[in-house]
């Protein structure tokens, strides 16, 4: 009827991205020999000329782990191991998105084999169109601008977040002074998103934000902050929104907010006392929440849990650096000023109701 689209069984996104995954995997090994490893430990070798021949294999060989840039992993030729396998082979990214995959995969088997027709309104389908463009863009290298799974690298601007003597006004805009501005008024310099809902939070040397920012100059004067600026003249730039690293401090019953890695590395001997965890996440917030609830002994966090994180250290700093390092060898320890803006109620740590044993 109008207004509605009719989608049934192989119409489906998981459908076509796994004929995708298919064509890429092919595309990947270019006629390449790739190593097999039986249950038995046993190595061989097989030339991707066409998928077909390489799914024969495995499905003849129960049980075949294929050797990836990761190390090996399991292999079946269906939907979760080409979906494992691009994952190991670094061509799919970001943690929320893993989650979005691990649905996919739930999902496969109601749509392939479905018997009824799917009803979705015309908003939806659209909807569906762009993931599976997204997907698709991924898989061949090409993170897409705004996108809401795999987005490109977003562009932080050049600006500044001001407030009075009490703090009880704020303001924030792109750093461009008028003689509208209070001259009375503090100001801080960053790089960030304009659009950020967060950004009157902002704090130097925590993740306050929604999205990423970064401390550049202040507290001063508007008449500082403008000579700065002409005299230095600061340049946007651009940063990932995926698979970010934070370091997260657990001291006595105080668990801190996220903190960049090269901040973390900047602090004093004395203010790295405790344990620390060293996180991949997408957002602070995952990054925060998942470490909280597992400390809290939240019962959805017993026995792992599906939080969009990999928890990848934890333990000392010394033992966090080390891992730190190994994953960023090019890590400088940067520890800005002590610097938040006035008016913000964001506490810098939570206590911890209930020490958990891990």
């Amino acid at each position: 009827s109008e207004g509605t689209f009719y989608l049934r069984g192989p119409a489906d996104p998981t459908f076509i991205g796994g004929s995708r995954l298919r064509a890429r995997f092919v595309d990947f090994y270019s006629n390449q020999e790739v190593r097999l490893i039986s249950r038995d430990g046993i190595s061989s070798t097989i030339k991707v000329s066409s998928y077909e021949t390489m799914y024969q294999k495995v499905k003849s060989e129960k049980g075949l782990k294929i050797e990836t840039s990761s190390g090996p992993k399991a292999f079946n030729g269906m939907l979760d191991g080409l979906m494992n396998w691009a994952r190991a082979e670094g061509l799919l990214r970001g943690q929320r998105a893993r989650g979005k995959e691990r649905l996919t995969l739930k999902m496969r088997n109601h749509v392939s084999h479905a018997s009824i027709y799917h009803i979705l309104s015309p908003g939806d389908a659209v909807l569906g169109i762009r993931d599976m463009a997204e997907f698709i863009n991924q898989l061949w290298g090409t993170p897409t601008p705004g996108g809401r799974i795999y987005p490109a690298p977003a562009r932080r601007e050049i600006l500044t977040i001001g407030w009075d003597s009490s703090g009880a006004r704020v303001g924030a805009g792109h750093a461009n002074f008028s003689e509208l501005d209070d001259p009375t008024w503090s100001w801080i310099l960053l790089r960030g998103d304009f659009h950020d809902p967060d950004l009157t939070h902002f704090d130097a040397r925590y993740n306050t934000t929604r999205f990423p920012s970064e401390y550049i100059w202040g507290p001063g004067s508007k008449l500082e902050a403008a000579s700065w600026i002409s005299l230095n003249q600061p340049e946007p730039d651009t940063v990932e929104l995926v698979d970010r690293l934070f370091v997260i401090h657990h001291q006595e019953s105080r668990l801190f907010l996220p903190q960049e890695p090269a901040v973390a590395a900047g602090l004093s001997p004395d203010e790295r006392r405790g344990k620390w965890y060293l996180v991949r996440a997408d957002a602070s917030n995952d990054a925060f929440y998942c470490i909280r609830s597992r400390l809290d002994v939240d019962p959805g966090h017993a026995n792992g849990c599906f939080c969009p994180v990999e928890i990848l250290a934890k333990g000392s700093w010394r033992h966090v650096e080390r891992r730190l390092l190994e994953l960023t060898p090019k890590l400088r320890p940067w520890l800005p000023p002590d610097v938040k803006v006035k008016s913000s109620w964001m506490p810098r740590f939570v206590e911890v109701a209930t020490i958990s044993p891990t």
